[in-house]
C-alpha cells in the first residue's frame, strides 16, 4: 500500500537524519543522551551505554539530545554542524537517487509545498497528499526514498526556532540582536507550538485524502 510505503520511507529517512547528527555530536564531543523518532507520547523506549532511544506515537521528525544543549550551553559553530550535517546527508540522498536537478527542483517545490499546503491542508494539502501517495505506488522504491528524503530536507529550510536549519537563523539573530535567555524561551516555544500546529495541518490533510476513500492507497 502507498501510505505503508510512505511511512516507511519517512521512518528510514528520519533515521538517516537522526543517525547523522548523533555522528556529528558524538565527533564533537558531546555524547548523545537521548535519541527520539517521532513525536508524541513514547511508544517505545529503551536505554543502552547510557543513551535512550525512544519513539514517539505520531510520525513526525525527531532529534538528538546531547549532554550540553546546543546553542545554549555549546559554542555556536559547533551547534551548528549537527543540523547542517543531517540535511546535506538527506540532499546527497536525494541527488543520488533522484540526479541533481531533479532533487533540485524537487527541493525548492518542497519548500513552497510545505508552506503552501500548512496553510490549505483540505484543499492544497489533500492534493499533495494524494499525489505523494500516488508517486510512492508508481515509483521504484529507490526513486520514491529520494524523494521523501528531499522533501523532509525541503522542510528543514523552514525558519522555525525549533527546525533543524530554522534553529540555526533564530539563535543567529538572538546572538547578533543580544537577546535575553528569558526571551529566547518565550520565542522558541511560540515557534514550537507554531511548527507542531503546521505539522498537524499536515496531518489533517493526510486523513482528509485517505478518508476520501481514493482506491490508489
Amino acid at each position: 500500500m502507498p501510505a505503508l510505503t510512505l511511512l516507511l520511507m519517512f521512518t528510514l529517512a528520519n533515521l538517516l537524519f537522526l543517525a547523522g547528527a548523533t555522528v556529528v555530536f558524538e565527533g564533537l564531543g558531546n555524547r548523545a543522551v537521548e535519541i527520539r523518532l517521532f513525536y508524541g507520547p513514547k511508544v517505545f523506549s529503551v536505554s543502552w551505554r547510557g543513551r535512550t532511544f525512544s519513539v514517539g506515537i505520531l510520525p513526525l521528525g525527531g532529534y538528538v539530545q546531547p549532554e550540553r544543549p546546543p546553542f545554549m550551553n555549546w559554542e555556536f559553530g559547533k551547534s551548528s554542524l549537527p543540523p547542517i550535517a543531517a540535511v546535506t546527508i538527506l540532499v546527497l540522498v536525494g541527488v543520488g537517487l533522484l540526479g541533481p536537478t531533479r532533487a533540485w527542483a524537487e527541493l525548492i517545490a518542497g519548500f513552497q509545498q510545505f508552506i503552501s499546503g500548512t496553510f490549505s491542508p483540505l484543499a492544497t494539502g489533500k492534493v499533495l497528499c494524494g499525489n505523494i501517495l500516488k508517486f510512492m505506488k508508481e515509483a521504484p522504491l529507490p526513486l520514491a526514498f529520494g524523494m521523501v528524503a528531499i522533501k523532509i530536507a525541503a522542510t528543514s529550510f523552514v525558519p522555525a526556532p525549533t527546525g533543524p536549519l530554522g534553529a540555526i537563523l533564530f539563535h543567529g539573530i538572538g546572538k547578533l540582536l543580544r537577546l535575553s535567555t528569558r526571551t529566547m524561551e518565550y520565542l522558541q516555544l511560540v515557534g514550537a507550538l507554531a511548527m507542531f500546529l503546521a505539522l498537524g495541518c499536515w496531518i489533517v490533510a493526510l486523513l482528509a485524502y485517505l478518508a476520501s476513500g481514493n482506491p490508489s492507497t
